[in-house]
């Protein structure tokens, strides 16, 4: 910021286009550091891509979804009883390519690039969101409950490890709990 705030004297008036999370937090920083900035947005701010996410600071998120166990599970997700993949046939050549890279990408120098890479922004992402949160009065609307993520099997557990490893590596925290801690966490949530 002591650069900006250098610049300031020579340049008082910003605008910033979009006012999403990235615009607002780019404006705050810029009026600490003694601009006068103006938000433009087409639509009412918040209201694009920051509306439609989690809202969560997602350490355990840095785990792609192409993953090197995708490749060879990609059959029976297309072809098995219970598929999750629907693809409409006819799409089938526009989508080759995009599914070729996405394919490419499930290698495990690409996976660990885009895990480190998301770690890296993740890690900090909180505390650095914090500061804008209580500049503008708003870090009582943030609260602190975790995410659970539920396996079918023991052995979809057990096949998780790796990932479970992964995101210990990038700072999550992680809690095993019982199917009693669960129900206890979650009444709502059938007995597993």
């Amino acid at each position: 910021m002591t650069d900006l705030a250098e610049h300031s004297q020579e340049r008082r008036n910003i605008a910033v286009i979009g006012a999403g999370i990235v615009g607002v937090s780019c404006a705050l920083h810029l009026q600490q550091a003694g601009f006068n900035v103006t938000l433009f947005d087409r639509d009412e701010p918040g209201s694009g891509a920051t509306y439609g996410n989690a809202c969560t600071f997602a350490l355990y998120g840095s785990i792609p979804v192409n993953r090197p166990d995708l490749i060879w599970r990609f059959p029976s997700l297309m072809f098995g009883h219970e598929r999750p993949l629907s693809i409409a046939w006819r799409y089938m050549p526009k989508m080759t390519p995009w599914l070729i890279q996405f394919l490419k990408h499930c290698r495990r120098e690409h996976v660990d690039r885009t895990i480190n890479g998301l770690g890296s922004l993740l890690r900090d992402a909180e505390d650095a969101s914090m500061i804008l949160f209580r500049a503008c009065g708003g870090s009582d609307l943030i609260s602190r409950d975790g995410t659970i993520s539920i396996y079918p099997t023991s052995e979809s557990f057990d096949a998780d490890a790796i990932n479970r490893q992964r995101r210990l590596t990038q700072g999550a925290q992680i809690q095993e709990l019982t199917a009693t801690d669960l129900q206890d966490l979650e009444p709502n949530l059938a007995p597993i």
